[in-house]
């Protein structure tokens, strides 16, 4: 249904059609709204994925949505019926909040966090009014592992909560106050980005040596970060010893997105050898192609 309109009446029937249905998409369905949404009750339990990008829906719907399944007044005959839980894996929400309308907050998170314990996939892009305290609660969410914080009102210590989510796997922290020190939190598993004993740039510049035989030490007695995708445009700085740590510290790291990073210098000789390191090791980066 995606980008398309639809009248709240024609919502319904559609739904009554087609149920039992699992997964939909209602993104950029720029007239979808809070009335829209508890259409779907007859089909909450057995959906895993909603998808309401770009739409009117706000904490208010997400509120009545979950406590009108909790009522059981549209339950199915289910096993995850009678647990009292629905069964969604993929919430996403994003761009609810463009042109300031600041829809979807920490009540909403709330909301999810408690009634979608198996959620794996959250996307809240664009919600300024998800703050530290919501990252909070999203870290009790021990299956999810891809998150979208993207321009949400984060800063640093945001990152002690998000470090807590074993199961993360993609990670997307573009646009928010969030500094580099962040990144070293969340791929020292919450320890504030301090090492030790201290990483020796022998490691990743070419050069054998003891401080190569004790960084190697290092890496294989701490446990590592389970990121493959980390999504950080737009922050102020990157550093070469940030970069040294995320190759340290998450070893299946797969794509680095640092773009826009406007304080970052691509062309020293250092941080060319710890990219030119991490790019031998599989991580894609991404940056700006000027610099």
């Amino acid at each position: 249904f995606a980008h398309f309109f639809l009248p709240i009446s024609l919502t319904g029937a559609i739904i009554q059609c087609v149920a039992p249905v699992q997964h939909l998409d209602f993104n950029y369905c720029h007239q979808f709204s809070n009335d829209h949404l508890q259409c779907l009750l007859p089909v909450s339990r057995k959906l895993r994925s909603l998808c309401m990008r770009g739409t009117l829906v706000n904490d208010h719907g997400i509120h009545d949505y979950f406590w009108n399944m909790a009522e059981g007044s549209h339950s199915e005959d289910c096993d995850d019926a009678s647990s009292g839980q629905c069964v969604l894996e993929e919430v996403d929400l994003s761009a609810t909040n463009k042109a300031g309308s600041k829809r979807i907050g920490r009540e909403s998170v709330d909301i999810l966090v408690k009634n979608c314990p198996k959620l794996q996939t959250l996307l809240l892009g664009w919600c300024s009014r998800v703050d530290n305290a919501a990252a909070h609660r999203i870290s009790s969410l021990c299956n999810l592992s891809e998150l979208d914080l993207s321009l949400c009102s984060l800063t640093t210590d945001a990152c002690y909560s998000l470090s807590k989510i074993k199961s993360l796997r993609s990670l997307d922290i573009s646009a928010t106050r969030i500094s580099e020190r962040g990144l070293r939190i969340l791929a020292t598993d919450n320890k504030g980005g301090v090492i030790a004993p201290p990483l020796s740039r022998s490691l990743f510049h070419g050069r054998q040596g003891e401080g190569d035989i004790e960084a190697r030490r290092c890496l294989q007695q701490t446990k590592g970060c389970g990121m493959e995708i980390i999504n950080a445009r737009f922050l102020d700085r990157i550093s070469v010893d940030t970069l040294e740590i995320l190759a340290m510290h998450v070893p299946n790291l797969q794509t680095l997105d640092i773009t826009h990073c406007r304080e970052t210098e691509f062309v020293s000789p250092s941080m060319r050898a710890i990219l030119r390191h991490m790019k031998r090791n599989g991580t894609v980066i991404i940056k700006d192609q000027r610099r």
